[in-house]
């Protein structure tokens, strides 16, 4: 699989968005109360979890792009039956919770870029599933995009 220009245009947004992330910026930096760096790390635990689980599942189907791979299967069991972007939403549990526990409000900016981003992203993504597997269009209906109870009917085409 040969990645398109649209598939290296996502990757290399992300990427930008995650050396913003890892700059050493304390701009709008606060102190959190205890309670909010607990939350924090068990966003990040959570996160961290979510992402390593559904990478996992993924095994030979992962790709960084938004293209499906030629040969690849639809994985819908596992974290794939709570949301259709595991792997998204664990890394924004992963970085929001850092931010929080380290009040770092630069890094929460470009967590919510991130959000956009993987919004769009996969979108993008959805409309190349669905042309590539049949059964995504029910999957879609019935499954949220990166919790249970978000975008689940989405887009009904």
């Amino acid at each position: 699989m040969k990645p398109t220009k649209k598939d290296i245009f996502w990757v290399s947004a992300q990427l930008a968005l995650f050396l913003a992330y890892i700059l050493p910026v304390r701009w709008l930096a606060k102190e959190v109360p205890s309670w909010l760096r607990v939350l924090g790390w068990g966003g990040v635990i959570f996160g961290a979890g979510l992402l390593l689980v559904a990478v996992l599942q993924l095994g030979s189907t992962l790709t960084p792009f938004p293209s499906p791979k030629t040969h690849g299967r639809l994985v819908t069991s596992g974290t794939y039956r709570l949301a259709r972007h595991p792997i998204y939403a664990g890394i924004l549990w992963l970085l929001g919770g850092w931010a929080l526990a380290h009040g770092n409000g630069y890094q929460g900016w470009i967590v919510q870029l991130l959000l956009v981003l993987f919004f769009y992203k996969s979108d993008y993504e959805e409309t190349l599933l669905m042309e590539h597997y049949s059964e995504y269009a029910v999957y879609r209906k019935q499954v949220g995009r990166f919790f249970p109870w978000t975008f689940r009917k989405d887009r009904q085409s």
